[in-house]
């Protein structure tokens, strides 16, 4: 499993909960295009720590 799946695989969980109680995201691209740039961000986020 790489970085970035154990990162969508505890992110998802919590987001898909959200998804069904409110209007966060208005259909599942939108909740996915979320999921993706919210890991893309962490990544980032810990390259920029690491350098």
């Amino acid at each position: 499993m790489t970085y970035r799946q154990y990162l969508i695989a505890k992110i998802a969980p919590v987001m898909i909960t959200n998804f069904f109680s409110n209007d966060a995201w208005t259909d599942y691209d939108d909740l996915a295009r979320t999921l993706m740039m919210a890991v893309d961000a962490i990544i980032e986020a810990e390259q920029e720590t690491a350098e």
